[in-house]
């Protein structure tokens, strides 16, 4: 940010508007407001008023301010001309500027509201921030009615329900206004300003900065203020200006770092999530609450499944087979569904893209792949993932898919399979007679698999770097690897606390993987 503004209107309650109000009665304001802000007796908001130039209103400056105090206002962004107003009958007479002797408040006399109080920041040593400035402004006003109450018994007009009344009508409540000056050549050579605004909510006002010379400058200077709604409270906007703005600088950044697509907005993540409870025990909650997070389609091998059931597919009919007996479907089976899943997604993705109509399209895939080969099957497809997210296999991870795989049921006579986790309501079929282990789950089976999955792990991450960049995960706290995910996916490229596998740079033979492990909420690299 180059600079900001934060300014308050107010009009006082038994005179007409601005936009309506008669000659002598706009005097009447101009007497009575100028009256009250010269009577201000703290060191920080006593000041001077300057009449418009010609204005013949104020009688201690008649003729309005000189030629040099107007460009002294001018240089501090503080002076008005007709062209700002809406109402310009009687120009210039009885409008003027107040301007504080530090320089820091300024108030506008009959613009388009009776009195406007406001602020102007700028970056750099010796700025005066917003807490500052809020603070200025809120003395001023309560100071200032203060005194045209006591001498005028007149407040500034508010009501019960609608807050301070003003004659704008998108001001209405608070009265107040903030902007914020930036500065977006990226976005601006792109042409995206538009967008942004949509997709921000904010109002982007071009400051036109004019040319030097021959050379014509890029118009990338903007001011950014937020729509009001009736009903708005002062920390509402403010949020707003806040929220808005750290999302157009995010996707500034993104552009100034080399990238050439809006990170989730032109281009959308398409994420692997590798696990040993993914793979191994369909467990989706990561992949679930990302998809959700996101707006992303939802790749699970249940979901890829069902479609091919769905469509009465030759897989479709092979899975429908072993679930009718009661049986998992076969990995091979479920690998195939969830690769034609994928090249779905993948379709609809390029047809977006090409169509350039709507948000791209994105996914999220769980458990998918779990072997070298299963890679192997992607790379050849041609799906190219642009986040990879690996949540490495320990003992405490073992012992979870173990315990989960063990709690898995099926039904005797509807032959449906399903996960004690998954559903509470059923934790009773542990011992009911109605439900029972799965031969694939008896023994040592679930123990075996797990053990081997963990074996060819650091394999599968090798393999898996010839995709994209790898961010590996040890285990801990759900809350905290969703944390850790979700900060992952946000951020284009690769997060600034992550350290990855694969990738560019390969990774030499025999070299442990690096992993951002987590504990407790915090980081620790190895």
């Amino acid at each position: 940010a180059t600079g900001w503004k934060l300014s308050i209107d107010r009009n006082v309650g038994s005179f007409s508007c601005a936009k309506l109000i008669r000659e002598d009665a706009r005097r009447r304001v101009e007497e009575v407001v100028v009256g009250a802000l010269l009577k201000l007796e703290d060191d920080e908001l006593k000041g001077e008023y300057f009449p418009l130039e010609k204005s013949v209103s104020w009688a201690e400056k008649s003729g309005g301010m000189s030629s040099a105090e107007a460009d002294q206002l001018r240089a501090h962004g503080a002076l008005f001309e007709e062209t700002d107003c809406s109402d310009t009958r009687n120009w210039p007479d009885a409008r003027g500027v107040f301007m504080s002797n530090n320089k820091k408040l300024f108030v506008h006399i009959n613009k388009e509201e009776h009195v406007s109080f406001f602020c102007v920041g700028t970056s750099g040593e010796g700025a005066i921030h917003f807490q500052e400035m809020f603070k200025h402004i809120c003395k001023a006003l309560s100071s200032s009615e203060a005194s045209i109450f006591d001498e005028e018994q007149q407040m500034y007009g508010r009501s019960d329900n609608l807050g301070f009344l003003l004659s704008s009508l998108d001001k209405i409540g608070t009265g107040m206004t903030v902007q914020l000056i930036v500065k977006v050549p990226k976005l601006t050579k792109r042409q995206q300003i538009d967008f942004m605004s949509n997709h921000t909510g904010l109002t982007f006002t071009n400051i036109h900065i004019p040319a030097e010379g021959k050379k014509v400058p890029l118009q990338d200077l903007f001011a950014l203020s937020v729509p009001q709604l009736l009903g708005s409270s002062e920390s509402d906007i403010l949020n707003r200006l806040i929220e808005g703005t750290n999302e157009l600088a995010k996707h500034e950044k993104t552009l100034a770092a080399g990238r050439k697509k809006l990170w989730l907005l032109e281009e959308r993540p398409k994420v692997l999530i590798i696990g040993a409870s993914e793979s191994l025990a369909d467990d989706v909650s990561h992949a679930t609450r990302l998809a959700k997070e996101y707006h992303l389609g939802l790749v699970t091998s249940q979901e890829a499944v069902q479609l091919e059931i769905d469509k009465d597919s030759k897989l479709g009919r092979t899975a429908k087979w072993y679930l009718d007996a009661g049986k998992p479907v076969p990995r091979e089976v479920v690998r195939d569904a969830m690769m034609d899943l994928l090249k779905d997604k993948e379709g609809l993705s390029h047809q977006v893209r090409i169509a350039g109509a709507g948000a791209p399209s994105g996914w999220v895939c769980s458990g998918f792949p779990a072997s070298p080969e299963e890679v192997e099957m992607l790379m050849a497809a041609e799906i190219k993932p642009n986040k990879i997210i690996s949540l490495k296999p320990d003992a405490v991870v073992e012992q979870a898919v173990v315990a989960r795989r063990l709690g898995r049921r099926r039904e005797k006579y509807e032959r449906r399979i399903f996960y004690l986790q998954d559903e509470p309501a059923n934790q009773t079929a542990q011992k009911d007679s109605n439900f029972e282990k799965l031969s694939e789950d008896r023994g040592n089976l679930v123990a075996e698999a797990t053990t081997a999955y963990t074996a060819g792990y650091d394999k599968l991450v090798k393999v898996l770097g010839k995709l994209g960049p790898v961010e590996v995960v040890l285990s801990g706290e759900m809350e905290v690897q969703a944390k850790q995910m979700s900060l992952h996916i946000s951020t284009a490229g690769t997060t600034a606390t992550m350290t990855t596998v694969g990738g560019a740079e390969p990774m030499p033979a025999g070299a442990p993987a690096k992993t951002t492990a987590m504990a407790n909420g915090d980081h620790i690299y190895e």
